[in-house]
Order: C-alpha cells, then sequence, then structure tokens
C-alpha cells in the first residue's frame, strides 16, 4: 500500500524495500534502502512497553469516562491500548471495591487446591518471621512439602513457581530481616 506521500507503508514495505534493493545498481543504494527499511520498522513497528496502573490511576481513568471523555483520548494520553482501557471500564465495580476498601491490590478470588498446605506454610511461616528468622524461598519449598508429607497429600511437589504464587498471594517479602531489635539479646 502506498499512501498520498507515494511512501510504502503497510506489511507488504519490506518487501517492496527487497524489491528495491535487487533492483540497485550499486551497494551503496542497497544500504540505503536496507536503512530506509529499518527506520521504517523503527517507527511503525515499535514495541509496546508494559505498563501498570495503580488502583488510584484506574479509579482517575474511570471517573473521566464516567464524564464522558472518550476512550481514544485517554489511550493517545497514557499510551495503551484500547483495550486496556476497556478493561478498566469493564472490572469498575471490582476497582472502586478495592480503591474504597482501600487495599493496595486487586487479588482474584483465590480457590487453592491445597488449602490446609498453603494454611499451614503460612501459620509457619508468621511464627518463624515472629522470632526474626530469615526465610529463603527454598527453605519455604522444603516446608511446604515437609507439610504435604504429614497431611499425606501424596499428589503434591511443591515447585519454584507454587512459593512464587504463594508469596504474591500473601504478600510476603523474602531477605534479611533488619534492624535493632534482631540483633538485641532478649536475655538481659
Amino acid at each position: 500500500m502506498i499512501d498520498v506521500m507515494g511512501v510504502v507503508v503497510g506489511p507488504i514495505a519490506e518487501e517492496y524495500a527487497v524489491q528495491r534493493d535487487m533492483s540497485a545498481a550499486s551497494s551503496k543504494e542497497r544500504r540505503t534502502a536496507r536503512r530506509q527499511v529499518l527506520a521504517f520498522q523503527q517507527a511503525f513497528f515499535e514495541e509496546e512497553k508494559r505498563c501498570t496502573f495503580t488502583v488510584k490511576e484506574k479509579v482517575d481513568i474511570i471517573s473521566r469516562l464516567k464524564n464522558g471523555e472518550n476512550n481514544v483520548d485517554l489511550c493517545k494520553q497514557f499510551g495503551v491500548s484500547h483495550s486496556t482501557i476497556s478493561t478498566m471500564w469493564k472490572n469498575r465495580a471490582k476497582i472502586l471495591e478495592c480503591f474504597e476498601s482501600k487495599s493496595l491490590k486487586i487479588k482474584e478470588d483465590h480457590n487453592p487446591t491445597h488449602q490446609d498446605i498453603e494454611n499451614a506454610l503460612l501459620v509457619w511461616f508468621k511464627a518463624q518471621r515472629s522470632q526474626n528468622v530469615p526465610i529463603s524461598g527454598p527453605l519455604l519449598q522444603k516446608k511446604a512439602n515437609h507439610f504435604a508429607r504429614q497431611l499425606e497429600k501424596t499428589n503434591f511437589e511443591c515447585s519454584g513457581s507454587w512459593i512464587y504464587r504463594f508469596r504474591q498471594l500473601h504478600d510476603i517479602v523474602v531477605g534479611k530481616v533488619c534492624g535493632e531489635s534482631t540483633s538485641v539479646s532478649q536475655n538481659d
């Protein structure tokens, strides 16, 4: 497809440039044609960058949509696709409820298959953390497998991704436990 300015656009642009490369008389012309194709690709096929919004920003976008602002204008302003804004509008009840309850995250309904293992691991984790014991991901994984054996769950094998989702769900940050209270002896 050629636009009104005579510039080749669309999916055939590269093919058109390749044909021009073949018919070019010198290597300099072929290099110039290839540079034009690369510039075209960078301008029109730039990768979309992933954009995340806070709950407050989502509420702001929803209120702007309620006030009659155009979806297309919001897409251009925030640099996101039409479907992103439409999804926020579709999930507006959940987003507004989350904002009103002052929750930091919107969590999906969580129905785990191994609820008892998850509960046991969470209780153990909270007990260890209250004693300022540093806990790593592999340690959590070993304890989850230990609780599975204790609860006679033969179909459970804890993976790194299971631990990752567990940590995300319960807002667990694995790292060193720091602070003055951890260095002071309790026996004094």
